[in-house]
């Protein structure tokens, strides 16, 4: 049984009435974006400030098992769509700040 409150399963259901075979977590979590109230959309992750790639959390994740349960079909997300610590940005200036480094160093010499 999931542990999802009763009106996302409710809204759950309704999109997957009229997405059908649609396999792709992206679109069916804009679907449900659309459908759901405010407050329920905060339950959702959001993307990453930099990187702009999405992240799963835990209520995501039993979306998708439940997803699979009701329809038998598995949502999936391209692996280039989501985020990894190697798609992290350096903070801002941070070559200007290894330059002084370096400067700092060199004048300590």
């Amino acid at each position: 049984m999931t542990n999802l409150p009763l009106p996302i399963l409710d809204k759950l259901r309704y999109v997957a009435r009229y997405v059908g075979e649609e396999s792709d977590w992206i679109r069916v979590k804009k679907e449900l974006l659309s459908v759901l109230a405010p407050k329920n959309r905060s339950l959702f992750s959001r993307r990453h400030k930099t990187s702009k790639k999405h992240f799963l959390n835990d209520f995501e994740k039993e979306l998708i098992k439940t997803w699979k349960n009701m329809t038998g079909v598995e949502l999936k997300i391209e692996e280039c769509r989501l985020h990894k610590s190697s798609d992290e940005r350096p903070p801002r200036y941070w070559a200007l700040m290894q330059l002084n480094k370096q400067r700092q160093q060199e004048a300590t010499k």
